[in-house]
């Protein structure tokens, strides 16, 4: 019998430790791909309260191509390379 895990491989990246000072910072946001309409509310709503904040100059979203697979490396490493700090696996 052949077992199949649902979960995939996982991808070790070197964490960002939070800033004490986030002035000017690009926050990054990355989509899990769910729900077109409300994830669009959601994600929406989320970078208009950060963006008030005056320590950040920008919060970018991103998006993965399938819910179901896990980020492309290459997504991750955009989002790292364009952000200060970055939140991944959020899900509307």
């Amino acid at each position: 019998m052949r077992v199949l895990s649902p979960v995939g491989e996982r991808r070790r990246f070197a964490e960002k430790p939070p800033s004490s000072n986030a002035r000017g910072l690009t926050i990054g946001l990355l989509n899990n791909g769910f729900g077109d309409k409300i994830a669009g509310m959601f994600f929406g709503r989320l970078q208009e309260l950060l963006g008030v904040e005056p320590e950040v100059s920008e919060v970018r979203v991103w998006r993965k191509p399938v819910f179901t697979r896990p980020s492309p490396e290459q997504l991750i490493d955009e989002v790292a390379a364009a952000s200060h700090q970055a939140v991944v696996g959020l899900c509307a």
